[in-house]
């Protein structure tokens, strides 16, 4: 080989180098990048039982939704802005349940269709995020059950929300009104039966039939579809 052949492939040589250097510094770059970003949340729990799950989120926002899904009713979606007030009292209250201190437990072997298992994710600002599995049929620590405790609290606030105020306290739905869902569903009364306090609702603008005590009405819907 002659000296240009030696002197191009040097530089080749360089040049491919240069490009894997390039390539390892991205590499760490995104990596770093990926570890400093904050989860969007300080609190996360799902459970299910059997087909019925339940999540709640507080997210970093002050955003707190809550959504319900149930065999034979329609999902439930619910959303509420909380102030900073509120999202630190939570907080306050995350801290001092001291989950992010907690030990680890493996879940419960004892599992059916009718227990219901959940998992907790906790990202508190300045700690690492902690994630537990449970079921209902163990024993929480005292840390776990408190926190545990917090979860039911707010998804209650979000609950009562909607619980004192009903959109058909004016007027009961009859056969043939259109009710509109909180999962933006559009539903038509075919019918009540008074000894069982039910309605049967079907799907407008999707092929699915619901059955729903009067009393949770409220819970579902939030109105007539043409008042909206």
């Amino acid at each position: 080989m002659n000296a240009r052949g030696i002197s191009r492939g040097f530089k080749g040589w360089k040049a491919l180098a240069g490009l894997a250097w390039m390539i390892g510094l991205l590499c760490l770059w995104a990596v770093s990048l990926r570890a400093e970003v904050e989860p969007s949340f300080y609190l996360e729990f799902r459970a299910r039982e059997a087909e019925a799950t339940e999540r709640l989120t507080l997210f970093r926002d002050g955003t707190a939704v809550w959504n319900s899904r149930r065999p034979g009713s329609p999902d439930l979606l619910l959303k509420q802005q909380l102030s900073p007030e509120e999202v630190k009292v939570y907080l306050d209250a995350l801290r001092a349940s001291g989950i992010s201190a907690a030990r680890e437990t493996p879940p419960s072997t004892m599992t059916g269709q009718h227990v219901r298992t959940w998992t907790l994710s906790v990202a508190l600002p300045g700690a690492p995020v902690r994630t537990f599995e449970g079921s209902d049929l163990q024993t929480p620590s005292l840390a776990m059950g408190t926190t545990l405790r917090l979860v039911r609290d707010l998804s209650d606030t979000l609950l009562k929300k909607w619980r004192d105020t009903d959109p058909f306290q004016d007027r009961a739905p009859v056969q043939g009104d259109h009710l509109t869902g909180y999962d933006e569903h559009v539903y038509e009364v075919r019918r009540y039966v008074p000894v069982r306090e039910q309605y049967e609702l079907a799907g407008v603008d999707h092929p699915m039939t619901y059955y729903i005590k009067k009393g949770e009405l409220k819970l579902f819907f939030k109105g007539y579809a043409n008042a909206n």
